[in-house]
């Protein structure tokens, strides 16, 4: 008794849970499938429906392939997908004449594709005259929307952008009651739209079909592979619409799905070395320089140097890939080569003194001139510029000439440090004015 009792528990929550979407693991929204959902990766039938199981089978079935996100499946004009009718199906798809919903399907068509006969994507027809629905590529190569109820009443709306060019697509059909209108989107954009006055409901003991229809004899065989597949249960907005179009084609991932997070890290921040901060005197041709960044990754970093007469240096345009080619040398390295030079010469001059003091006097003199002449021009030919250059990028550093700035200006400068996959760090803002 307890057992059955949880189960009927355990039965409910899952009814519940797939009705208003709140199973875990998934990031369900309104542009989240909440009637019928074919993603269609399967190697084989069936056809899996992640809504409610309403699983599609084949007959003359099509070829699995690759597809917008993961697998798809390729129909040709044998190609009959189908989701047989049970009892319940009125209750996912029946809709009502006051009831909003959406279709969606994601399309290739096969190269010298030109729809000459109207081609189904999804869709439920009863006959002709009375209640029928699907989304299609219509004659010429556009998309379609066909809408009528159980009485006949209804219409469609003809897109005009191009679907059958072999790329991948996004058909969206939209019946919005609250404006009595149905409206047709392709890629993320609208693509039409018409007013619609409807009398009855959409049910039926037909069979719901992916890539045909199953009345007539033409059958309306799509040409081509489907992705994708959805049926919602509301009017998508252009937003939502334009969001799984943006989410789709940049990550490849399902509706329902959460976008893979970037674990890619930024570069360190730029240390700016010259000119100082709140320097002055600044020449107006000036050298700026900065340390090397480093990124986590590995990745290759350039630089986009900013400086402007306004306290944000990034009011003004950036000298990109700043830089680059720049030859780094060290100051504490030179400098301490010269110190090491100069007290050489120091030394020489020293052995002379007391070299002419063993001397006789004569000797004594012109051997201390022949010292001072010597260390003096030893000094001069290793020492020039011993003091070393304000201009001189740092060894572990980066350098970029500037010239051409306004006398008595004071200027705002940045480095921003960029890796290859678009990460950037910004370094601190300095301030300096020229003379």
């Amino acid at each position: 008794m307890k057992r059955s009792g949880f189960l009927v528990l355990f039965s409910a929550f899952v009814a519940v849970s797939l009705v208003f979407g709140v199973l875990p693991g998934k990031s369900w929204s309104a542009s989240c499938p909440d009637l019928g959902y074919w993603r269609l990766d399967e190697q084989s039938q069936p056809y899996k429906d992640n809504i409610f199981g309403e699983n599609a089978t084949c007959t003359n079935c099509p070829s699995p392939g690759t597809g917008i996100v993961n697998g798809a499946q390729t129909f040709t004009a044998g190609s009959q997908v189908s989701v047989p009718y049970v009892s319940d199906m009125d209750y996912i798809f029946g809709f009502g004449a006051t009831d909003s919903f959406s279709l969606e399907a994601w399309v290739k068509a096969d190269p010298g594709n030109l729809c000459t006969n109207v081609q189904s994507f999804l869709g439920r027809v009863e006959d002709w005259d009375h209640l029928q629905w699907y989304i299609g590529c219509a004659q010429g190569g556009s998309s379609l929307f066909v809408l009528h109820d159980a009485l006949g009443k209804g219409g469609e709306v003809d897109g005009t952008a191009k679907i059958n060019d072999g790329n991948w697509h996004q058909v969206v059909g939209v019946r919005d009651a609250s404006a009595n209108q149905i409206l047709l989107y392709v890629d993320g954009k609208p693509d039409g739209s018409a007013p619609i006055t409807l009398s009855s409901n959409f049910k039926s003991s037909t069979n719901l079909t992916l890539g045909w229809l199953s009345y007539g004899s033409d059958g309306n065989h799509w040409l081509g592979a489907l992705d994708e597949v959805a049926v919602f249960g509301n009017a998508l907005s252009a937003g939502d619409v334009a969001a799984q179009y943006s989410k789709i084609t940049t990550s490849h991932v399902g509706y329902c799905d959460n976008a893979p997070v970037s674990t890619d890290n930024p570069p360190t921040a730029p240390v700016l070395v010259s000119p100082i901060d709140n320097a002055t005197g600044v020449d107006t041709s000036v050298t700026f320089q900065w340390n090397h960044s480093t990124d986590p990754e590995g990745e290759a970093i350039s630089y986009d140097l900013y400086y402007c007469d306004n306290p944000n240096p990034q009011a003004c345009a950036a000298i990109a890939n700043a830089g680059a080619g720049a030859k780094a040398a060290s100051l504490e390295k030179k400098d301490s080569v010269f110190a090491g030079l100069g007290g050489y010469g120091a030394g020489l001059l020293l052995f002379g003194f007391v070299l002419a003091g063993g001397t006789r006097r004569r000797k004594k003199l012109w051997a201390l001139v022949a010292i001072l002449v010597f260390s003096g021009m030893f000094l001069i030919s290793c020492g020039g510029g011993g003091s070393g250059s304000s201009s001189t990028p740092p060894a572990s550093g980066l350098s970029q000439d500037v010239t051409g700035l306004k006398n008595g200006t004071t200027y705002s400068w940045q480095v921003v440090a960029k890796d290859s996959k678009g990460n950037s760090t910004p370094s601190k803002v300095r301030t300096f004015k020229t003379k």
